[in-house]
């Protein structure tokens, strides 16, 4: 995230790309189940503010363009593979190997924290964003469509 905004401020931040494992045709409801992961580290690491987002399934494969005001992130939902994200700057690449030991511990520290009413750093919008995103997702996979968030 720091990256990021640096990058973005010194205006070399030319895009990024992560990926993570998904089973598209679970039977528990692929897209729902397992992209919440990649989608909360999209928007944490690039930004809340998505405006338009593509998507393309390639067999077990699904590949996500989230467009921002100036830059794009391209998400690969993979059926095997390890995770990892790449940021592309202007005068160098930077690539990170996506860590997920401890990830549930991680996601349901938060939670428990807004249950209790002591976690505040996300707005009632931020919060709910990564449903809408992961909506359009599925809506732009099944449409083919460009879809406006």
């Amino acid at each position: 995230k720091n990256l990021v905004t640096e990058l973005r401020a010194q205006g070399k931040f030319m895009g990024a790309s992560m990926s993570f494992r998904i089973s598209i045709d679970s039977p528990y409801d692929g897209i729902y189940f397992y992209s919440p992961h990649l989608v909360e580290m999209c928007l944490e690491a690039f930004g809340f503010d998505v405006k338009k987002i593509q998507a393309m399934r390639t067999g077990p494969n699904l590949l996500v363009n989230v467009q921002y005001e100036h830059d794009a992130v391209s998400l690969q939902f993979v059926k095997e593979g390890k995770q990892s994200c790449l940021v592309y700057g202007a005068d160098e690449n930077y690539h990170f190997d996506i860590d997920t030991t401890g990830l549930y511990a991680l996601e349901a520290a938060p939670f428990a924290e807004l249950l209790h009413g002591t976690h505040d750093s996300l707005t009632a919008e931020q919060l709910v964003k990564p449903v809408h995103m992961i909506a359009a997702i599925q809506k732009a996979m099944l449409s083919g469509e460009t879809v406006l968030l």
